[in-house]
């Protein structure tokens, strides 16, 4: 791995952390806060659709910061959207439907715990 990846990943990073602050701001003061983040993560799933969808023409240091650093900032549901996308694809059906509700339960679950750690139950 590169330097050059590395720098390019985090500068992505960070214009897409900038991004989905600003988008969410003003994007709730039209939808309210749920739908705001549902449509910033609609969003980067499709533009990581789309940028996948290239396979092997897309440069690695394009990747790098788009995919990985703005999207990924941006959206890391992007990230799991095509990690089930890659599951479909490969007809792995069973193992789809056990990444997807186990990330969504321990995700809530691991939220939850947090949530009555602090403020208990």
């Amino acid at each position: 791995m590169s330097m050059k990846i590395v720098i390019l990943v985090a500068l992505g990073g960070t214009v897409g952390a900038v991004t989905r602050f600003l988008s969410v701001a003003v994007l709730s003061k039209f939808f309210g806060g749920p739908l705001s983040i549902l449509a910033i993560n609609s969003l980067g799933s499709f533009a990581m659709g789309v940028l996948c969808s290239w396979g092997g023409g897309v440069d690695p240091a394009v990747r790098g910061l788009v995919a990985v650093g703005f999207l990924g900032s941006l959206t890391t549901f992007s990230t799991f959207s095509m990690d089930l996308g890659i599951m479909i694809q490969q007809g792995q059906y069973l193992l789809f439907l056990g990444y997807a509700l186990l990330s969504i339960l321990s995700g809530v679950g691991a939220f939850l715990a947090g949530w009555v750690l602090v403020k208990g139950a």
